[in-house]
C-alpha cells in the first residue's frame, strides 16, 4: 500500500531537484552545450520560427505600402520641382538666344501634362516659338511605376480633358490653364482657378500637385 505524500517527501523532491540542477550548472561551466546536451529543443525552435513569421506577416505589407506612398510623394516633390523652376525662370525672364530675337516678348514657360503620361514637357515661349528645341532638355521623365493619372479642374476635381498645360506669366503675373496646345491656344486659356495634376503609382497610391491661378504650387494627399 503506497503512503500518503507528506512534507517530508516534498522537501526531499526539492533537495533532489537543487542537486540535479547543480549539476547542469557545473556541467554548463565546464563544457560547451554541444558536449553538455544542453540547447534549443524542437519545440523551442518552432516557436521562435512562429513568432518570426508572425512578425514578418503583420510588418512587411505596412513596408511595401509605405514605399509605395513614398514613390508617388516622392514624384510629386520632382513634380513640383519642376514646375517651381519653370516659374522662377519665367520671373527671371529668361530667353534662348537662339530662337527669340531681342524684339520677342516672353510670354512666359510652362508645363505641358497628358493622361497616362510617364513625363512632362517645361518650356519656355517668345513670341510664336517654344523653347529648348532639344528634348532630353525639356521632357522630364517620372519615376518608375508613376504615371500621370488624370488632369482635374482643383476646384471641384472634375477632368479637363486628356492633356493640359500651365503657364506661368513673367513679372509675377500668376498662372493660367490651357487644354489648347501652347503656343497656338494662348487666347483661350480656361475659367478654372486651379489644376490639379494627379500621379498615381501602379499600385493604386495617389497623390496630387495643385497650382493655383495665383502662382501657388504644393502638394496634396487629397483632391480639394
Amino acid at each position: 500500500m503506497k503512503s500518503a505524500f507528506t512534507p517530508n517527501h516534498f522537501i526531499s523532491w526539492i533537495r533532489l531537484y537543487c542537486n540535479n540542477n547543480d549539476k547542469k550548472k557545473n556541467n554548463t561551466l565546464s563544457s560547451p552545450f554541444w558536449v553538455s546536451g544542453e540547447g534549443f529543443t524542437l519545440i523551442e525552435l518552432m516557436v521562435v520560427m512562429s513568432i518570426g513569421a508572425l512578425i514578418a506577416v503583420l510588418t512587411i505589407p505596412s513596408y511595401i505600402s509605405f514605399n509605395r506612398s513614398q514613390e508617388v510623394k516622392q514624384a510629386a516633390s520632382f513634380l513640383k520641382s519642376n514646375l517651381r523652376d519653370a516659374q522662377n525662370r519665367s520671373f527671371a525672364g529668361e530667353k534662348d538666344t537662339l530662337l527669340c530675337t531681342s524684339s520677342d516678348v516672353l510670354a512666359g514657360f510652362f508645363g505641358e501634362f497628358s493622361v497616362n503620361g510617364i513625363s512632362f514637357n517645361i518650356k519656355g515661349i517668345c513670341g510664336l516659338n517654344t523653347f529648348p528645341s532639344s528634348s532630353a532638355s525639356y521632357n522630364k521623365k517620372l519615376a518608375t511605376n508613376i504615371t500621370i493619372n488624370r488632369l482635374l479642374n482643383g476646384s471641384s476635381c472634375a477632368s479637363i480633358g486628356s492633356s493640359a498645360s500651365v503657364l506661368f506669366k513673367p513679372i509675377g503675373k500668376g498662372a493660367l490653364f490651357y487644354t489648347a496646345a501652347l503656343p497656338g491656344g494662348l487666347s483661350s486659356p480656361l475659367n478654372i482657378g486651379k489644376l490639379a495634376i494627379e500621379l498615381k503609382q501602379s499600385a493604386g497610391n495617389l497623390y496630387y500637385v495643385i497650382i493655383t491661378s495665383g502662382g501657388e504650387i504644393y502638394e496634396s494627399a487629397t483632391c480639394p
